[in-house]
């Protein structure tokens, strides 16, 4: 409440961490917490917020076959400000327990970097998925 109490906030995300503890979950975290200060993308697992009236301004949660998440917080963005918030939002570690650390972190990437770089969605969504 106190972040959409100012009107150039438009939306945001909290802060992620993992419901396990390890210290490879806790790199993990890390690097989310940088993604999302540096760049300004935090993910969906980050419990994304908008104003109605904003999102239905800018057409809604667009509908792509991956990385939706990252197309919305941009298209946010440009309706103004994104709170980061400090207070952490739990998430299950169960996926990058049962692929692998490593693996799991690589194949977000490079999901991250085929956005970046605009590549066919559906392909991406392929690869990601197999």
């Amino acid at each position: 409440e106190r972040a959409l109490s100012a009107p150039q906030v438009v939306g945001g995300a909290f802060s992620f961490r993992f419901r396990e503890r390890s210290p490879g979950l806790r790199v993990i975290e890390w690097g989310a917490r940088l993604r999302h200060r540096w760049l300004g993308l935090p993910y969906g697992d980050q419990a994304l917020f908008a104003r109605r009236e904003v999102l239905e301004r800018i057409g809604g949660i667009p509908a792509t076959p991956i990385m939706e998440d990252l197309d919305l917080v941009t298209r946010l963005a440009t309706e103004g400000r994104l709170a980061r918030l400090p207070l952490d939002v739990h998430t299950s570690a169960r996926r990058y327990r049962a692929r692998g650390l490593l693996r799991t972190w690589v194949r977000n990437a490079g999901a991250l970097l085929a956005w970046c770089l605009g590549l066919d969605r559906a392909r991406v969504a392929a690869w990601y998925r197999r």
